[in-house]
């Protein structure tokens, strides 16, 4: 299925070798305020109830939708994803990254319960558009809930990067864990004034606290795949020092190390 490609920080990169896993976030992490809108209503009661006027207007005959808001407030932090791109490289790609890994797209699909999906590129995205992704109709009268669909869509501004998100699969204790925002933080209230007027400990306090919480991040093991990593380029603009350390850091651990990149030599 060809090649995927992702770039990293040297740092992290390092990181990702030593420890043999990737790591993945939460997409309510994203740092592009241009996506997650639908993530980001459900997070407020004043967003909640845009969301279920909005799937009014899809469903008008449907007298209300607190199961599904409450579905989607769960999904949010149920699945944690990772990006990269079938794009080799480009100056964006580039941008701000030291390092471009390479792996077989076939090999990711050895990866433990993870999913690899294109991203869709629209237009514009806003709340509506992110709503209406979540809608497929298999025929005349049924349609049919896929949640990942809104993680899936990107700004065309974007489509040189032919980005390839990858998903875990649900994660089921998070999506029974996940409470809105608001509802957390008056529990945690509630724990902490218990905790300080002496009717808990201070372990049981935690236990309580960390039994809302969920980790922002996610390891996904590589260990098991043989080569997953194919090659690892550098930066075209990285230092000779780095080169150099790149090149025996990469020797050390048996990795097809290209050198660093030639992409603007052929643009002279």
């Amino acid at each position: 299925m060809g090649s995927i490609y992702r770039f990293e920080m040297i740092q992290r990169f390092r990181q990702l070798v030593d420890e043999k896993a990737l790591t993945f976030v939460l997409p309510e992490l994203w740092p592009d305020k241009n996506e997650g809108f639908l993530f980001r209503a459900v997070q407020s009661q004043e967003g909640v109830a845009k969301v279920q006027e909005a799937l009014k207007n899809v469903f008008p005959n449907t007298k209300t939708f607190g199961l599904e808001v409450a579905l989607l407030m769960a999904f949010q932090q149920s699945r944690y994803a990772q990006c990269w791109s079938k794009c080799p490289e480009n100056e964006a790609l580039w941008k701000g990254y030291d390092v471009r890994i390479e792996a077989e797209r076939d090999d990711v699909s050895k990866l433990d319960d993870i999913e690899a999906h294109d991203v869709r590129y629209v237009d514009s995205i806003d709340l509506d558009e992110e709503l209406m992704s979540l809608f497929s109709y298999p025929d005349e009268k049924t349609v049919s809930w896929r949640l990942e669909n809104v993680l899936l869509i990107k700004r065309t501004q974007f489509s040189h990067e032919q980005e390839v998100r990858l998903l875990t699969k649900v994660i089921e204790k998070n999506v029974v864990n996940r409470k809105p925002p608001w509802v957390i933080h008056a529990m945690v209230e509630v724990f902490r004034r218990e905790y300080q007027e002496g009717k808990i400990t201070k372990e049981e306090f935690e236990r309580r606290v960390n039994e809302m919480t969920i980790s922002p991040t996610m390891k996904v093991s590589i260990a098991h795949i043989p080569n997953f990593i194919r090659s690892v380029m550098l930066n075209p603009f990285a230092p000779s020092e780095i080169d150099r350390q790149m090149a025996i850091f990469c020797a050390q651990h048996s990795l097809n190390y290209l050198g660093k990149s030639r992409m603007y030599e052929f643009n002279l």
